[in-house]
């Protein structure tokens, strides 16, 4: 538009070029301006609450043994995080967006089982918990496979499936938690840990379990969708944060 300026493209030509120039220039900041905002920026204030987690995991992660899992995990997150930025921003490209989340969701149901299992204390009850998590991955891994392999995204009833995974072993912690110990909750990251992996699962299940549903007949709504699950993962996030806060450095 300088160099037009220049030459003096002042007539009549001229000034429907240079409206034609400012209107793609305009175009393409609204198209930038969408991509930036189309989850009402809730995506954005949960990568900000992974990032958060993150410095705290570094600057005190390494006072809670326990929480090295959780660290991992949001290491991960933010690796994830980044991914996706470049895949719908930068560079688009929704494949491969769709092939990493899908290894995303596995790497994450893992950590968080894992972690569970691990923060109870009666071995019967953890054994279980292991048939229990192989089951898993015997029937969820073989239904999903095709998924991954062509990168396409997971049906919603069946990540709604792969979150009872979670949800069971949330449960049973608490349950053992409540019955057998009486910590001081405060100062337990596995409480606050726990708490957020179960307040997160249980909130977006019935959005997963929708999700089909209104992508097929509420399209429009389908960014709606996601920027609740942002929130939730925020909310998430911020649970770590509070659980990196502990002064204790035992489990229970």
């Amino acid at each position: 538009m300088i160099f037009l300026l220049k030459k003096g493209f002042f007539n009549a030509s001229g000034d429907y070029l240079f409206h034609l120039l400012s209107q793609s220039f305009k175009s393409a900041i609204t198209v930038d301006a969408y991509y930036l905002s189309k989850y009402f920026f809730c995506d954005w204030i949960m990568i900000a609450s992974t990032f958060a987690a993150f410095v705290f995991s570094i600057k005190f992660g390494h006072q809670l043994n326990g929480l090295k899992l959780i660290t991992i995990y949001v290491v991960g997150s933010l690796v994830m995080d980044l991914i996706s930025i470049y895949c719908e921003i930068i560079s688009p490209n929704y494949r491969i967006e769709s092939f990493f989340m899908s290894l995303f969701f596995v790497f994450e149901i893992t950590i968080f089982f894992y972690y569970i299992s691990n923060n109870i204390k009666t071995a019967g009850i953890r054994q279980k918990l292991k048939i229990f998590f192989l089951t898993f991955f015997v029937v969820i891994l073989a239904l999903s496979l095709g998924h991954i392999l062509f990168a396409k995204s997971l049906k919603a009833w069946l990540m709604a499936m792969q979150f009872l995974y979670v949800i069971v072993p949330c449960l049973i912690y608490f349950i053992e938690l409540f019955r057998f110990y009486q910590p001081n909750l405060k100062e337990h990251p596995s409480f606050w840990v726990v708490t957020g992996i179960l307040f997160y699962y249980s909130s977006s299940l019935p959005l997963f379990i929708l999700g089909d549903y209104v992508f097929a007949n509420f399209h429009e709504y389908l960014n709606i969708l996601n920027a609740l699950n942002y929130v939730l993962y925020a909310i998430l996030f911020s649970l770590f944060i509070r659980a990196y806060l502990c002064k204790t450095k035992v489990q229970y």
